[in-house]
């Protein structure tokens, strides 16, 4: 469906050109976050791995149950094992000079996402209107700026699927491309704008059960605890639930965001940027064929 060519109208070039430059580096900036919030909730769960999951915690147990303490490890390899275990899940920043303790995530470690995954909420919110803004102006554009600006945005796009199809090109005639979604990649990228809401969950789930569940010889950590720190680990769980609330909220937003992008830019190929595509005769001849 074409639009009107009564009411095609010629967008100025240099603020064409503008608005896309706008868009790549609004893109950039998305990214960014992207990557930002994947190494966050990547550091967040490797230390909690390293805390809870790995065998040196299972060895640390184990030299518990035998009655063995921190002051009768007398042996110099052990007491620098213990060292490096403790180092593994403690989070140094050394930009900032502090560290953080992988029992103090709950709090500290959601914070953290809290920030980044706002940061990436309103980068995408930027794309997203910015994308939205231009594209819906463009509507009634001459054919020639309208694919411009599509294909000027679609070189930039990484991490944002454009159409339905995730077929392979394998020859230069498009009717031998035959029509396919890859299942597992499309999962992962919607995926991805929840990875810090994944992050912080897993944090105080394990918290939780190695607190309260988690038994050493028929004895919970939590019965080891005095009163007054049972109230700091309840406090500081309910905390962290409620900053996974805020991170769902803004996980939420930037895929909303995300997935608009998305729809908008197949919604405007299919309508407005597609009107021809080049095909293969049966003489064997590029040429180009409307829609």
């Amino acid at each position: 469906m074409n639009p009107d060519p009564e009411k095609l109208y010629s967008m100025d070039k240099g603020l064409l050109d503008l608005r896309i430059d706008g868009i790549r580096q609004s893109l950039h900036r998305s990214r960014v976050a992207l990557v930002a919030a994947i190494v966050v909730s990547a550091t967040i769960l490797t230390a909690i791995w390293n805390e809870y999951f790995t065998w040196d915690s299972i060895i640390l147990d184990h030299e518990k149950l035998s009655g063995a303490t921190v002051a009768t490890l007398n042996d110099v390899k052990l007491q620098q094992w213990l060292k490096n275990y403790i180092d593994n899940w403690t989070i140094s920043i050394s930009l900032l000079g502090i560290r953080i303790s992988g029992s103090d995530l709950s709090v500290f470690g959601c914070l953290a996402l809290i920030l980044f995954s706002l940061y990436w909420c309103i980068c995408t919110r930027r794309t997203n209107h910015e994308i939205g803004s231009l594209f819906y102006e463009l509507r009634n554009a001459e054919e020639v700026q309208r694919r411009m600006a599509y294909f000027g945005v679609r070189a930039d796009l990484v991490f944002l699927p454009t159409t339905s199809d995730d077929s392979e090109f394998k020859n230069l005639a498009r009717r031998g491309r035959t029509a396919g979604i890859d299942r597992v990649l499309r999962v992962m990228l919607y995926c991805l704008p929840f990875l810090p809401l994944i992050a912080a969950v897993t944090v105080l789930l394990s918290d939780v059960y190695f607190a309260a569940f988690y038994q050493v010889a028929g004895h919970r950590r939590w019965d080891e605890i005095p009163l007054a720190y049972r109230h700091r680990l309840v406090w500081c769980d309910s905390a962290g639930f409620v900053f996974s609330l805020l991170i769902w909220r803004f996980n939420r937003l930037t895929f909303r965001y995300t997935r608009g992008s998305a729809t908008v830019l197949d919604a405007f190929r299919s309508k407005y940027a597609n009107d021809f595509e080049r095909t293969i005769d049966y003489n064997g001849e590029d040429c180009l064929k409307a829609k």
